[in-house]
């Protein structure tokens, strides 16, 4: 959770003023990163992965 914190705040402090802050490309950077669900220390996903799923519930 930290790397994802320090990953968001740095693309966030690169752009000179707000409006050239690149939304976009972050939430790109951080689809795709694991973290822990549970206690269990193989209990990991991913933001896609939560999506996915909750795709396929609604269809």
């Amino acid at each position: 959770m930290n790397q994802m914190r320090y990953e968001i705040e740095f693309q966030l402090a690169l752009p000179e003023t707000i409006e050239d802050i690149d939304l976009a490309r972050i939430e790109d950077l951080q689809f795709e990163n694991t973290f822990r669900t549970g206690s269990k220390t193989r209990d990991i996903t991913t933001p896609g992965r939560i999506l996915r799923e909750l795709m396929s519930k609604q269809s």
